[in-house]
């Protein structure tokens, strides 16, 4: 089974894209054919299966479940920061001041300010 992967750069009749033989790859089979995302919740949920089932017995393999959630750390929060930034730099300042306007009573009223610790309380 071939499916065709368009790729740019071919011939500006055909709208850019090349439609040539090299343009067709073979479809993926089997194990090839799962996605990352369904691998990773395959993961995830193999890791649970074996701690019910092997208890405390799996714990050697906790080393490794801690480096690669600290590998996703690593990926995930500098884009959150970046995109959180770049979405915040683009408001308008009326859209800031209605976003501000919506939120403020959620830190006023929580009895603790943004960047204090979540364990103190003001005194």
């Amino acid at each position: 089974m071939w499916a065709f992967i368009p790729r740019l750069g071919g011939c500006l009749a055909c709208g850019g894209v090349d439609v040539s033989v090299a343009g067709l790859r073979p479809a993926k089979r089997g194990l090839r054919a799962v996605s990352l995302p369904v691998w990773i919740l395959l993961g995830a949920l193999a890791g649970i299966l074996a701690g019910l089932a092997f208890g405390e017995r799996t714990g050697v393999l906790q080393p490794i479940g801690d480096a690669y959630a600290k590998m996703l750390q690593m990926a995930v929060y500098p884009y959150l920061i970046c995109s959180l930034l770049g979405s915040l730099g683009r408001l308008t300042p009326k859209m800031a001041w209605r976003l501000l306007g919506s939120s403020w009573y959620v830190y006023h009223f929580s009895g603790r300010q943004p960047w204090q610790p979540s364990g103190s309380s003001p005194r």
